[in-house]
């Protein structure tokens, strides 16, 4: 009997089909944020970057909306599939602000899935600013702690997968993307994905790469141990001193990372990227089938929230009071603010989907004033 294909190519499909449907002639594209051959079917999420030719809002709304819509439909046809659906595109920017930092850094480990115009360029390209390392070293300085289970529990992760998931977590979670983000240090430009990554190191002869490419290449089925995860800490660790050339790597690489510079610009492009899609992410997890693990993704969202969507411009006084002056009713707008900050230090899960909609109205408010700060630029 012939395999099925995997699930994650019928999703694509469904999401391609409902972005077309609803972009109304303005031309768009579908990117992955990582390397699809890295999707590891029943355990990995896709992760989807979106990309339209054009600023106009209601464009945005309107693709942002059938896009919620087509992940809505995925989880109601294939509750197995939930894991792939863990959370919906973080990212949706207009063709004009692929230039921007940290997109144009990002869009390095981007797979184009489709475009509706050649015009429309999501191929990875090489910056030429020296902006690049330091983004690199921050992704590396997120692997310094000790690798623990606790963090990466198996959200929507079918419990015929279970079995398999640990030796997914420490691997491909863990210590894959920490050598993947050390080669990029290195200069090692021609490792694009995790598995080019852990082929890499374990060609270099390095025992606990090569236990780690042995599991994955067996489809993750074998069972890994504490000692392999201190191993492979200790080999991030030392990955971490060969990118740094130093004997103190985690305090270099920070060093590295914090003397990243944003521009008004980039700051402005980066929120208004995320609040283009998180709106339309909330109400997905509102409306998500009954069993699909709320109360989880309500916990990543709202720290997301501080770092993430309202970031780029929470760091910085200047943004902050650009895009508040750009409101229509300032006082909602610090009320909006306030009460997405209180959402960022809440930690009652007793109602998730009551929350996601009300944290979707007050992220309106802001998406609204960076619409028009935008417009305004």
């Amino acid at each position: 009997m012939k395999a099925s294909p995997p699930l994650y190519l019928e999703l694509t499909d469904r999401v391609r089909e409902a972005i077309d449907a609803a972009r109304g002639g303005a031309p768009a594209a579908l990117a992955s944020k990582g390397a699809m051959r890295d999707v590891i079917p029943g355990l990995s999420d896709v992760d989807y970057r979106l990309v339209l030719s054009t600023d106009a809002p209601e464009i945005w709304r309107r693709v942002g909306a059938a896009f919620a819509e087509a992940m809505l439909a995925f989880a109601n046809a294939h509750p197995d599939g939930w894991r792939l659906i863990e959370h919906m595109p973080a990212i949706g920017c207009s063709s004009d602000a692929l230039d921007a930092r940290p997109v144009c850094w990002e869009r390095l480990t981007w797979e184009p899935l489709w475009a509706s115009s050649a015009d429309l360029l999501v191929t990875p390209t090489s910056p030429t600013n020296d902006g690049l390392a330091g983004w690199w070293a921050g992704k590396l300085a997120g692997y310094q702690p000790p690798y623990d289970a606790r963090r990466d529990p198996p959200i929507n992760v079918a419990s015929a997968e279970l079995p398999r998931f640990p030796a997914f977590s420490l691997i491909w979670h863990f210590y894959a993307p920490a050598v993947l983000a050390a080669t990029q240090l290195l200069g090692q430009s021609q490792v694009r994905t995790k598995w080019d990554a852990l082929r890499w190191r374990a060609e270099q002869g390095i025992e606990p790469a090569q236990q780690a490419l042995a599991i994955a290449e067996a489809d993750f089925v074998n069972p890994t141990s504490a000692t392999l995860a201190r191993a492979c800490e200790a080999d991030v660790h030392q990955l971490a001193q060969l990118a740094t050339d130093d004997a103190r790597p985690w305090d270099a690489l920070k060093v590295m990372a914090d003397g990243l510079t944003l521009s008004l610009r980039d700051r402005r492009l980066w929120a208004l990227a995320t609040a283009r899609t998180y709106v339309h992410r909330w109400w997905f997890y509102a409306h998500a089938p009954q069993g699909f693990d709320v109360v989880a993704v309500l916990r990543i969202d709202r720290g997301h929230v501080g770092r993430f969507t309202l970031g780029p411009v929470r760091d910085s006084r200047e943004a902050m009071e650009a895009m508040r002056g750009h409101a229509q009713d300032g006082a909602r707008f610090d009320a909006a603010i306030e009460a997405l900050m209180a959402e960022h230090r809440n930690t009652d899960t007793s109602r998730p989907r009551d929350t996601f909609l009300a944290m979707r109205e007050q992220y309106l408010v802001v998406l609204e004033a960076l619409e028009r700060w935008h417009a305004a630029a």
